[in-house]
């Protein structure tokens, strides 16, 4: 299995943790591209094997909850240069027992 990263917002991430990922998401090898490019709320999404290994992975088709290893909210503390150094930020109770692999859910 592959790990590829998705950035967002809070919204659009509560949303996904309910009903999936859309076909036409972009998915990142890395998690400094996804937050660069999609947001501070990220995505862990397993895939099988046979996804590419370019920097972004578009897949055809919807992907479902059950991918979703893990969606961690970060935030940048400091600017060096290009690259940004960033440390994990919890908003509530909810969103800590995310970080043990309890799914978020809005209430």
């Amino acid at each position: 299995m592959k790990i590829k990263f998705h950035g967002t917002n809070k919204k659009r991430a509560l949303k996904i943790m309910k009903e999936g990922f859309r076909a036409g998401t972009h998915f990142a090898c890395h998690l400094e591209d996804s937050l660069e490019f999609g947001g501070s709320w990220v995505f862990m999404v397993e895939f099988p094997n046979g996804v590419p290994d370019s920097w972004q992975f578009v897949p055809k088709r919807k992907i479902g909850t059950k991918r979703i290893k893990r969606l961690t909210q970060y935030r940048p503390i400091v600017r060096v240069g290009t690259q940004i150094h960033l440390t994990r930020k919890v908003d509530s109770k909810n969103e800590s027992r995310n970080l043990i692999g309890i799914p978020l859910k809005n209430n």
